[in-house]
Parts: structure tokens; sequence; C-alpha cells
């Protein structure tokens, strides 16, 4: 897998899989994250994303009633 190449002092847009790759922790996905992290921890970029990510994430978690990552989600975004 490649790796990611975030310019610095940039607003980056991430869509709900990301979330749920990491949120989840999808072992394919987490080094490949990890620098999107860093950079956002950093205060070097600034992460948005849609009003519609919250109930798009929590669909399966609510259907199975997983309270574990419906409360995970809504303390995330």
């Amino acid at each position: 897998m490649g790796q990611l190449n975030l310019p610095d002092f940039a607003r980056i847009y991430i869509d709900t899989v990301v979330w749920i790759y990491a949120v989840e922790q999808d072992l394919s996905y987490g080094s490949l994250l990890a620098a999107l992290w860093a950079k956002l921890q950093a205060g070097k970029i600034e992460v948005l994303t849609s009003e519609l990510t919250l109930m798009e994430v929590l669909v399966i978690p609510i259907r199975y009633s997983d309270t574990f990552l419906i409360d995970a989600y809504e303390q995330l975004l």
C-alpha cells in the first residue's frame, strides 16, 4: 500500500469510511492513516467532514445495539 502525501496547513475532507477505519481500528489502513492523525494532532492540518457523517457511521452500530461504537462516534464527531 502507498502512503499519504499531505501538505502542511491544509484543510482535508474526510469521508465516512475513513472515520470507520479509524474508530474501528482497521488494520489494513491504520498505518496509512497514521500520517493524517499525526499532522492533525500537530496542528498542521484541519480536518473537515460532512454533517451526514455521524448518521452514516451510526447505521451498523445502531442496528447491532453496539453502545461502545455509538458512544465513540458521538464523542468524536
